[in-house]
């Protein structure tokens, strides 16, 4: 099971929104990341593998509030 979770699973977040989001970011020279929570080890490249998880959901239609957890091996999105 993944140790880093990423969250969009409130009613008020729009997951489409959180993946336009994590397109934008990972266009940015990050060096580190400091997570509220988790690790603090985190590689500044999750957020591309965020972002290609974002899109196979995407693909997949499955990119919808309340359509669960999804693991991409070092970490989930719970939408």
């Amino acid at each position: 099971m993944s140790d880093w979770l990423s969250d969009a699973f409130y009613p008020t977040t729009c997951p489409q929104q959180f993946y336009r989001s994590v397109e934008k970011v990972k266009h940015l020279n990050i060096e580190k990341l400091l997570p509220a929570h988790h690790d603090l080890k985190i590689s500044p490249t999750i957020i591309t593998d965020i972002f290609q998880a974002f899109k196979h959901l995407d693909d997949q239609h499955q990119l919808k509030q309340g359509n669960g957890l999804f693991d991409f091996g070092d970490f989930q999105i719970h939408i």
